[in-house]
């Protein structure tokens, strides 16, 4: 499953190639749309994984109802994000854009609806549960 982080840096990979799908071969579009195929399959669940933050923050029974909440935030994004995958292949230029535009729009429209929800999560936790909380964000990410 991937991250927010990480779908956001191919939609912004995908932005910087669109110029060039404009201008160049139908190749390169066609590995573009593989690659955004990928992320809408990849697009399930809730991110964070919430069942790794439970594990790692540990939270009391009162902090509970706001992971409910960041649960149920992060299942509304994955639909937001789902709701905009092409179900074809754009055919023109312009149509890439348009739904490059609409899957930008549909991050933003994720990351609003998470962000309330995961600061007032991370708010509740204690010093020791943010480390903890902290140490689990990186444990599952490669190295730069």
């Amino acid at each position: 499953m991937r991250s927010i982080g990480s779908v956001v840096l191919i939609l912004i990979g995908t932005a910087e190639v669109a110029p060039a799908l404009a201008q160049h071969s139908d190749a390169a579009a066609s590995g573009a749309d593989e690659q955004l195929a990928r992320v809408c399959h990849d697009v399930t669940g809730s991110f964070p994984p919430i069942d790794r933050i439970d594990q790692a923050a540990r939270p009391t029974e009162p902090q509970r109802g706001d992971l409910g909440d960041l649960r149920n935030a992060t299942q509304k994004a994955a639909q937001i994000l789902r709701a905009v995958c092409p179900t074809g292949v754009p055919r023109t230029p312009a149509e890439r854009l348009e739904g490059l535009q609409q899957r930008v729009r549909a991050m933003l429209d994720a990351v609003q609806t998470v962000r309330p929800a995961l600061h007032r999560f991370y708010a509740s936790l204690s010093e020791v549960q943010k480390a903890r909380f902290r140490a689990a964000q990186h444990a599952g990410q490669p190295e730069d």
